[in-house]
């Protein structure tokens, strides 16, 4: 699988591209280039071949033509475009390019565009497994990161990926090549781990490395058992367009929240002290207009999910007894595992551009977005 790494946070020393070359030291955007170009998105990756001014440079992905074949996990959209390959031309008044899953993508600025807007939802984190005392914690929603009016030039080389791990997991990133400025970060949500939700991320530990940006964190994953019957933790819910994310329920206290902000609603916890299960997962938030936040998920013997905010996935409930529950998209967090059971996964994040139009910043609150 490829390396995705960032190069802000990699200035100097060796790296290594897909292949496990050395990259070697030099400016982040050299560093840049190396990574984006890596190769490894071979159709058993999951990448999306580029359309139309979206260029795809990844090394065994055909460029200029519609998605590649075998598509599982990434799908980049163009919305709004002219007849033909799929992608906005240059003439467009207004469009979009939307890309979801694991990917890294360079996307080249058309003929007179001088303003883009900027958005993404990182990756929710895993539900943590159980061991041979403690259940596993709830993994933590999603961080969303936007960004309105950056300007650009016609031809500048926008980088966009979402890092499949293991370094940086379901962090995102998006970084203008041409003039070396980082435009999104995002941390993917924390995996929860036995005995342990996935913790939260300082914002600021983000607008560090993307001064410009708002952020939103995810909810925290919720705490399972540590000392009696193995019961999973809820998973917590994407963060909101206008609020931080819901928390996922804890197995022996703390509840669930509902989603705000558009958010995804925190999943429920199992409370089962006679044979114990997994935790449900958190809600996701859908892009890009901000619409009404997810429900609450519920504790209890069978817990129940958070639902999905602003159109986004509801997370799901626990498939058997001892599983946790999946994260709803996008970056809902999953649910921990029960005795013998198999974590929920945390939801694909997006990264979302657009440009051109009267009124379109994140987030959208009436307007089509």
């Amino acid at each position: 699988m490829a390396l995705f790494a960032f190069p802000r946070l990699l200035r100097v020393g060796t790296q290594t591209d897909s292949r496990g070359a050395a990259v070697g030291a030099g400016t982040a955007a050299a560093v840049a280039r190396a990574i984006f170009r890596g190769a490894g998105a071979a159709a058993g990756s999951g990448i999306a071949a580029a359309t139309g001014n979206a260029r795809k440079i990844t090394s065994g992905v055909a460029q200029g033509v519609g998605l590649s074949s075998g598509i599982a996990r990434s799908i980049k959209t163009s919305i709004g475009a002219a007849s033909g390959a799929g992608a906005a031309t240059a003439t467009t008044p207004s469009s979009q390019i939307l890309w979801t899953g694991v990917f890294s993508d360079e996307w080249i600025v058309p003929e007179g565009i001088t303003s883009i807007c900027a958005a993404a939802i990182s990756r929710g984190g895993d539900g943590g497994a159980a061991d041979a005392t403690r259940g596993g914690g709830g993994g933590a929603g999603g961080n969303l990161v936007y960004s309105n009016d950056v300007a650009v030039t016609p031809g500048d080389v926008i980088a966009v990926a979402i890092s499949a791990g293991p370094a940086l997991k379901g962090s995102v990133q998006v970084i203008n090549l041409t003039t070396e400025t980082q435009i999104l970060f995002a941390y993917g949500g924390n995996d929860g781990a036995p005995g342990a939700g996935g913790t939260v991320r300082p914002a600021s530990d983000m607008t560090s490395l993307a001064p410009t940006q708002s952020v939103l964190v995810g909810g925290a994953g919720g705490a399972p058992s540590t000392s009696d019957v193995r019961r999973g933790g809820g998973g917590g819910g994407a963060a909101g367009w206008s609020a931080n994310g819901a928390p996922g329920g804890g197995a022996i206290s703390g509840n669930p929240s509902g989603g705000s902000g558009g958010g995804g609603g925190g999943g429920g916890a199992c409370r089962d002290t006679s044979s114990g299960g997994g935790g449900a997962g958190g809600g996701g938030t859908g892009q890009p207009v901000q619409g009404s936040s997810g429900g609450v998920g519920g504790n209890g013997t069978n817990p129940t999910p958070g639902g999905g905010g602003s159109g986004g996935g509801a997370g799901s409930a626990p498939s058997s007894k001892q599983h946790g529950g999946n994260g709803g998209g996008y970056g809902g967090g999953g649910g921990g595992a029960g005795a013998g059971g198999t974590p929920g996964t945390g939801a694909p994040g997006f990264i979302r551009i657009m440009w051109g139009g009267v009124g379109r910043t994140y987030p959208f609150t009436s307007q089509d977005g």
